[in-house]
């Protein structure tokens, strides 16, 4: 009845359904509630509501998706800001599963050594795992991959052949300024729809 309303669009069904004492947390067979419901179709006031009247924000679906998943898969950008700051004011997404999600995603970028070595502090030996004998075969067309954590590698994975782990102030404004670094936002990925 709750999940039929929200699907309908229908505010003044979806309030009576919960007057009625029907749950909140309703679900259907997918696990999905009303509030996974709005947030799939971007219904911003029933997602408002369904909050303020304490749907669990951090419910997961039988596929392990939130609401702020779906909204963020749906493309419901407006949907998606509200759930994220629904999760922060309830303590916050610690367990990486939901609109922290991408904090745990792998992430690096590519440059060419001669733009890293525009840094004033660079070196040529290595500070990282690489051996610094390896770390002067680079040519200037050498690619090495930035990382997340600010670290320089020579393989794509974070970890592995680092040749830079001084992560200063300057080494990530240098990061962020010159090179145009950033770790792009699940806000950044998605489709608006």
């Amino acid at each position: 009845m709750l999940i039929a309303s929200v699907l309908a669009g229908d505010l003044e069904s979806m309030r009576s359904a919960l007057q009625a004492g029907v749950s909140i947390e309703e679900q259907d067979a997918d696990g999905y509630t009303a509030l996974c419901w709005a947030a799939a179709n971007g219904n911003l006031q029933a997602v408002d509501e369904l909050v303020s009247l304490g749907a669990d924000v951090f419910h997961a679906t039988r596929d392990g998706r939130t609401a702020y998943l779906i909204a963020l898969g749906a493309g419901k950008v407006d949907v998606a800001h509200r759930l994220e700051a629904a999760e922060a004011e309830r303590g916050g997404d610690n367990g990486l599963g939901s609109s922290r999600s991408s904090e745990s995603r792998p992430y690096c970028r590519a440059y060419s050594i001669e733009e890293l070595r525009t840094f004033p502090e660079w070196s040529d030996r290595s500070t990282g795992s690489l051996p610094s004998d390896q770390f002067e075969e680079f040519t200037a067309g050498t690619i090495v991959f930035l990382q997340r954590d600010f670290t320089v590698t020579r393989s794509l994975w974070a970890h592995e052949s680092i040749i830079w782990d001084r992560v200063t102030p300057a080494w990530r404004s240098f990061c962020a300024t010159d090179l145009g670094f950033r770790v792009p936002s699940d806000f950044d990925l998605m489709l608006e729809g």
